[in-house]
């Protein structure tokens, strides 16, 4: 199953989604500690301006790390960023755009995991101002699923199938393609003071084979905490994985949010 299909929907959801929820940061990536931990954001401009202590440690600790994971994981810096070129509407078109949401005081992304069957994950966690900027944050997410969700699933494949056809490892395949782009919420345990939970499905089908393509998204935050656990896998996510990991997530965070009060 060609990688780069499965990691623009991890990028789209990881950088798009959440980035409009919990503060991804300017696109710069993160850079690796090379102990296959965590990979820190470069501080926004808004926290170069505040007279705050640098905030970025605090933030990494609500991070995954490796040892979160079973044997057989790995952790590798993230790949590099696709080039989103999304035809959407004109109202829509600030989701591409955006930057960190008002109110970000800091932004983390940690390295991306790879599991022994073909599994990617991927956590984000940011440090807003106060509460009601961290609600807020949520609250454009929710403004995107009802307003864009249907544009931009559309959006999503056409650029995937671009992608799918135009990737050196499918040279000389005649017939791919990617249909049945789905983004929709999903029932999730709740987790932090509240909660966002979605996922994004497509097929692809390659020389009369077809292949399901799930990308699951939590968000949730605590107090004025956010974070983001995005899940992929080609067929169904394990459940339990992704909740044990959410948790995990939960736990950390709401020590981080402790140590704000």
């Amino acid at each position: 199953m060609p990688r780069d299909v499965a990691r623009f929907l991890v990028f789209v959801l990881a950088t798009l989604l959440i980035g409009a929820a919990t503060a991804c940061g300017d696109g710069d990536g993160a850079s690796p500690r090379g102990d296959g931990t965590a990979a820190v954001a470069s501080p926004t401009a808004r926290e170069e301006t505040t007279d705050e202590e640098d905030l970025s440690p605090l933030a990494e600790r609500g991070l995954l790390r490796l040892d979160d994971f079973p044997a057989g994981w790995t952790a590798a810096p993230p790949d590099e960023e696709p080039d989103l070129d999304l035809d959407v509407p004109p109202e829509c078109e600030g989701y591409l755009t955006q930057e960190d949401p008002p109110g970000t005081l800091v932004s983390v992304d940690s390295q991306e995991f790879s599991g022994p069957d073909g599994e990617q994950v991927e956590s984000d966690v940011a440090i807003m101002e106060d509460v009601q900027a961290a609600e807020g944050a949520l609250e454009q997410l929710q403004d995107f699923l009802d307003t864009c969700r249907e544009p931009f699933q559309e959006a999503f494949r056409q650029a995937l199938d671009q992608i799918a056809r135009e990737s050196p490892d499918n040279a000389g395949i005649e017939n791919i393609s990617v249909t049945n782009v789905d983004v929709q919420r999903i029932s999730f345990p709740p987790h932090g003071d509240e909660q966002v939970a979605l996922r994004m499905t497509a097929t692809l089908e390659l020389e009369g084979l077809a292949f399901r393509l799930v990308t699951d998204v939590i968000f949730f935050r605590v107090s004025q905490a956010s974070a983001g656990l995005t899940y992929f896998v080609v067929g169904e996510p394990d459940r339990a994985h992704e909740e044990q990991l959410a948790t995990v997530i939960e736990q950390r965070i709401s020590m981080v949010a402790g140590e704000l009060e």
